[in-house]
């Protein structure tokens, strides 16, 4: 249920809902996603701390979750929609070290726009 909702666009319920999935979870893969996808909502709601908040206990309840790389995604996109840019940088540069993702693309386009310095040998702009 928690999940059509949230794939309803009806987030605020679809929080509520993975509130109480996290604490009746019959194992920790099923408490696990249910963060993860509480974590997501709280995104597309635009909470970024609490998205945040919560997607890193996912990462400390279980850091070898198959939600680990969305996960440190999210994050990573939170603290770029907060202007946060360093923890930004932090996350992504995590994800492009170990997975195949967008991250590289964001830490390259932070650079180019002018927001940080080049992250970890990003391709700089052209003079």
């Amino acid at each position: 249920r928690a999940r059509l909702k949230h794939l309803t666009f009806r987030f605020k319920s679809a929080i509520e809902d993975y509130d109480n999935l996290i604490k009746n979870a019959r194992d920790s893969y099923a408490k696990s996603e249910s963060i993860y996808f509480k974590g997501q909502a709280l995104w597309a709601e635009r909470d970024y701390r609490d998205s945040i908040v919560e997607l890193q206990k996912l990462l400390k309840l279980s850091p070898e979750t198959d939600w680990k790389e969305a996960a440190m995604f999210y994050i990573g996109n939170s603290y770029e929609k907060l202007k946060d840019f360093n923890m930004a940088i932090f996350y992504y540069s995590k994800i492009a070290q170990n997975y195949t993702t967008p991250a590289p693309y964001k830490l390259m386009r932070l650079s180019i726009r002018g927001s940080v310095p080049a992250p970890l040998g990003a391709v700089q702009p052209l003079k």
